[in-house]
């Protein structure tokens, strides 16, 4: 595994360069060539889940800015892009201390945002697991903004600065306070994966 940078400020994180191989992040560059982007839509994510086995689920997400990524990528490489990442993903987690014994299912998202769109700070839901975002394209953009409270664009924040192919990873409490937001002028692509835990919830799950 590439070496991992641990962060204690304002919570821990880790951060790891270089995180997709090659050949997977000139394919996920390529992919963003041809996906469907639609300049009214502020925010727009393209899902996949998987189990422990590494076989497709689907999860019944409320929001409709979640589209399936199977409808825009090839299945062959979503599951390439598992088998590659998986195990790194879950290691990361285990040094963080995440209770990965209760995953449900690993999430890949490739979510884009349009030139404008600022997310406030906001901390992830509770059935959240792991939390990892990959900065993919472009070249330069914002990074993920982290702070301590939901007021931190007012009382301070810091930013992951924006390198392709760099990896954010977290455990979700209620501390790790983090904004994204686009540079007025990119697009702004990220690959994520989230761990979920089992819920017993029959709306559904609701993505914050």
């Amino acid at each position: 595994m590439n070496e991992i940078q641990l962060h204690a400020v304002p919570w821990q994180h880790a951060i790891l360069d270089d995180f997709l191989t090659g050949n997977s992040l000139d394919d996920l560059l390529e992919f963003w060539n041809t996906v469907p982007k639609n300049a009214r839509w502020e925010s727009t994510v393209f899902r996949q889940a998987f189990d422990k086995e590494g076989n497709f689920i689907d999860l019944w997400f409320t929001q409709s800015f979640i589209k399936d990524l199977k409808d825009v990528m090839e299945p062959e490489l979503i599951k390439r892009i598992y088998e590659e990442v998986s195990l790194k993903v879950r290691s990361v987690g285990t040094l963080l201390d995440a209770q990965l014994d209760d995953e449900d299912a690993f999430v890949i998202d490739v979510q884009y945002i349009n030139r404008h769109t600022s997310y406030p700070f906001h901390i992830d839901a509770s059935d959240k697991l792991l939390t990892l975002i990959t900065f993919i394209h472009p070249d330069k953009n914002v990074g993920t903004l982290v702070g301590d409270n939901k007021d931190a664009f007012k009382t301070g924040y810091r930013e992951t600065e924006w390198k392709p192919n760099r990896a954010l990873v977290f455990k979700p409490d209620d501390t790790t306070w983090h904004a994204f937001k686009a540079d007025g002028r990119n697009r702004r692509m990220t690959l994520n994966i989230n761990i979920y835990k089992k819920i017993n919830s029959p709306s559904g799950r609701v993505e914050t």
